[in-house]
C-alpha cells in the first residue's frame, strides 16, 4: 500500500486494513497518532508536520529492512531445500556456504567462545 493510501485512512481515523505488513502498521497508526493529536489540539500544526516527516521517514527505513528480510529469508529456505544435497555432495565450497547462510557458523563460534 503507498504511504499516500495509509495517510488518507489514518487521517479519516478509519480502520486499519488487515493486509498491511508490519512496517506499514507502525505508520498507520503513528500517522493516526499524530493525526489524532494535532486535531484535539495537543500538537500544534508545525509540530504535527515534523512528527508526520519523521514517522515517514522512520517507516521508509522499516520498510526497506522488512524488504531486507523478506528476501533474505526467501533466499535462506531456497538454500535449505538443497540442505541434503550439499552436505552428501563433498564440495567444500557449498559446505561453508551452507553453514554461513544458515547460520550455523555464528552458532559455532559462539560455541567456541563459551568453551573459553
Amino acid at each position: 500500500m503507498k504511504i499516500e493510501d495509509v495517510e488518507k485512512l489514518a487521517s479519516r481515523n478509519a480502520p486499519m486494513p488487515d493486509e498491511l505488513t508490519p512496517p506499514e502498521i507502525f505508520l498507520f497508526l503513528s500517522l493516526r497518532a499524530v493525526y489524532s493529536a494535532w486535531r484535539t489540539g495537543t500538537v500544534e500544526t508545525s509540530q504535527a508536520k515534523n512528527e508526520k516527516a519523521l514517522v515517514i521517514r522512520h517507516y521508509k527505513e522499516l520498510d526497506l529492512w522488512h524488504r531486507i528480510y523478506t528476501e533474505q529469508s526467501r533466499m535462506l529456505r531456497q538454500v535449505q531445500r538443497y540442505s541434503d544435497k550439499i552436505k552428501i555432495s563433498g564440495c567444500l565450497v557449498c559446505k561453508g556456504l551452507y553453514t554461513a547462510l544458515s547460520g550455523l557458523e555464528k552458532l559455532k563460534e559462539e560455541g567456541e567462545n563459551h568453551d573459553t
